[in-house]
């Protein structure tokens, strides 16, 4: 039977659809170039992805003659990878073929008029950002060079859009958007093989991301993910698998049972991620101090909440300049009280979701304790009109509160006992041993006493000094 060989005009069409490149994507070499001085030298060919006669790769008994020569039936390769489709027709299935025939146009199409990057564009660059000619480059040259890397990866495969950034604590960030529906196949090996295998359905189910390491992860389908390796070769790395948020307001409120009165906190920004089974809600607020992570099922009820009040930045202010301090100790008191917590979501400006959430008060008693001696040392720092920075490494102990407090008592008007003022009773004569044993514990009454204490206390680990404290009876007792 003969071969249903392609016409020249279908060789040539399948050629300069691709820009005489192979459309393999992780070759994408040139196919031809001059040859002497008015010749042409080409190691392309046209493939069938459907073979031309039986017993080919990929043979498709069904199709006619026509369809076998037919342009859709053909991809433009180099040589080498010509062969090695008909060598491993199981790897290169025609979906496969057909993929990178679509991708090798579409890169093609996106190329057409556009220079391409040049071997020494980048060793120019880096010259200029570290000689600083031109001086104008330099304020722009992070953002330069991330928007150029972004560029080279996206017309790697245009099919999906390049996103660059650093971050401080993982260092370069890829991420990458698909613009349309693409065929990938993904291996994943080593110690991630266990974790994806779970992994996948809580990304999709809900909404759960997932984190492999690079070093365990191949992709097939795309020569954007070979490039991105290539580029980080030796730096590790950690893939992320995420579905795309959506940006919402989340507002939590306090009800008290009673009396109904409310109270509202500040605005969290957030997204909310779906999955087919649940949903998953983040959101912070206060400058980072107030954060939530939530998980909601179909039915609207709340699990695995993470409700999170970090006061790490009011380490080393003056107790009187805490920012969202009244708020944060008005919520802390009406969580601890038993006030009802509900949960609601906005999505440009309608409400999306209202849910109750449980937020245990018990959670909220060490917070509660320290905002209790923070209230009480702006008290003192007020009313000796001082500055004192709080110290949330210095480990407060139960007499520092006990200290703050009698202070602030003090400072209110509420006076302790004269008996309970420690001080010690001195003696102007000189008593041996046996005189001075009649005298101890005995109880003896004063007519008329006048005692003053002085003394500093410790707050966040520093020393206040405190006025004189002065206390007079008419008739008062002491045990020496």
């Amino acid at each position: 039977m003969a071969r249903d060989d392609f016409k020249q005009s279908t060789i040539k069409k399948l050629r300069d659809r691709v820009a005489h490149r192979c459309s393999n994507p992780n070759c994408r070499v040139a196919t031809s170039a001059p040859q002497d001085e008015e010749g042409v030298t080409n190691v392309g060919k046209a493939a069938h992805i459907c073979a031309a006669s039986p017993g080919g790769a990929r043979y498709d008994a069904s199709m006619t003659s026509n369809e076998r020569k037919a342009f859709s039936n053909g991809i433009w390769l180099c040589a080498i990878h010509a062969d090695e489709i008909d060598r491993d027709f199981n790897t290169y299935t025609v979906e496969v073929l057909k993929g990178w025939k679509k991708q090798a146009e579409a890169a093609a199409k996106a190329e057409l008029g556009k220079r391409q990057p040049a071997a020494q564009d980048a060793p120019d660059l880096l010259a200029m950002a570290l000689t600083g000619m031109p001086k104008s480059f330099l304020p722009s040259a992070i953002q330069n060079a991330h928007r150029a890397t972004a560029q080279v990866l996206s017309q790697a495969d245009p099919r999906f859009d390049v996103v660059t950034r650093y971050d401080p604590h993982h260092g370069t960030v890829f991420q990458v958007n698909a613009k349309e529906n693409v065929q990938l196949a993904m291996t994943v090996g080593g110690r991630d093989a266990r974790m994806a295998a779970t992994g996948f359905d809580a990304l999709f189910e809900h909404g759960q991301g997932l984190e492999l390491d690079m070093t365990n992860v191949a992709i097939q389908g795309s020569p954007l993910f070979d490039a991105i390796v290539d580029m980080t070769k030796g730096a590790g790395g950690k893939m992320q698998i995420f579905r795309p948020p959506t940006r919402v307001i989340q507002k939590i409120m306090l009800t008290n049972p009673d009396t109904l009165e409310t109270l509202v906190l500040d605005d969290m920004p957030g997204e909310i991620v779906w999955g087919t089974k649940s949903f998953c809600l983040r959101g912070e607020s206060m400058a980072g101090m107030l954060k939530l992570v939530a998980e909601v099922g179909d039915g609207g009820a709340v699990s695995n909440v993470n409700f999170n009040i970090s006061v790490e930045n009011w380490q080393s202010r003056p107790v009187d300049q805490l920012p969202w301090f009244s708020k944060i100790v008005q919520f802390t008191e009406a969580a601890l009280n038993g006030w009802k917590v509900t949960l609601i979501v906005e999505l440009d400006g309608e409400r999306l979701y209202v849910m109750s959430i449980d937020l245990r008060p018990e959670g909220f008693k060490r917070l509660a304790t320290l905002m209790t001696y923070l209230q009480w040392a702006r008290r003192l720092t007020e009313f000796l009109g001082t500055s004192l920075n709080v110290d949330l490494t210095s480990g407060l102990a139960d007499e520092d509160y006990v200290e703050l407090k009698d202070c602030v008592d003090a400072i209110d008007g509420y006076y302790k006992p004269l008996e309970s003022i420690k001080f010690p009773i001195r003696s102007t004569a000189r008593m041996d041993e046996d005189e001075v044993s009649r005298f101890r514990n005995q109880r003896y009454r004063f007519k008329a006493f006048d005692a003053t204490e002085r003394k500093s206390i410790n707050v966040f680990g520093q020393a206040v000094s405190l006025p004189r404290f002065t206390s007079w009876s008419e008739m008062a007792s002491w045990s020496w």
